[in-house]
């Protein structure tokens, strides 16, 4: 939806994801508003664009999805061929107080018209994990309900490992926000939004 609200205001746009079928959907949704990224289907640990960028963006918990804090380096190492430098790079992060206060080992349930989902989470501090457990019942034209199952995990990076990650990578960081609005961040902020620059190298 970013990427074809950008590409709208006239910016060339590539779209990475690991999906094929949420890229599908992407596309159709791209057709539906008469623009038209570059859909890419690529691992962000192994991203590979067709030259540099002058700005780019990471939303949506997607970070929180890497396994591993190698996976975190192995993404900031390759952004470093693909921003220009002096661009830009926009990430958000879910915190220690997402993960403690929100996620923790609570259940969540969702009741729309044409969806019922139960969320269950298991949160490992030692191992800094928080596993989903959800349930879908999915309302089917016919009237019927649809059940399917979805197990997530996501992990939780120190400010210190983001830190090094991002100066390990070439990025200095221009920001840190709590907001959209940039209030700026303190312990409660449940997500992050960084800001970094790729240095020019001089």
């Amino acid at each position: 939806k970013l990427s074809c609200l950008f590409a709208a205001k006239g910016y060339d746009m590539i779209a990475v994801d690991i999906s094929p079928d949420m890229l599908t959907e992407a596309r159709a949704a791209a057709d539906k508003a008469g623009v038209c990224p570059l859909f890419l289907c690529q691992d962000m640990c192994k991203l590979d664009l067709y030259g540099t960028v002058d700005a780019g963006f990471c939303l949506f918990d997607a970070i929180n999805y890497l396994k591993t804090v190698a996976d975190l380096f192995a993404l900031f190492d390759r952004l470093k061929y693909f921003i220009a430098p002096g661009g830009l790079f926009v990430f958000d992060i879910n915190t220690r107080a997402k993960f403690e206060k929100v996620y923790g080992d609570n259940t969540f349930v969702f009741d729309e018209p044409d969806l019922f989902c139960t969320w269950q989470n298991h949160y490992r501090p030692r191992q800094g994990t928080c596993d989903f457990y959800l349930t879908f019942f999915v309302k089917e034209e016919d009237g019927r309900y649809r059940r399917f199952f979805e197990t997530q995990r996501e992990r939780l990076f120190s400010a210190a490992t983001l830190r090094a990650a991002i100066g390990a990578g070439g990025f200095e960081i221009v920001g840190i926000y709590s907001d959209c609005h940039f209030a700026p961040a303190d312990k409660e902020s449940d997500r992050l939004y960084y800001v970094i620059r790729r240095r020019d190298g001089r």
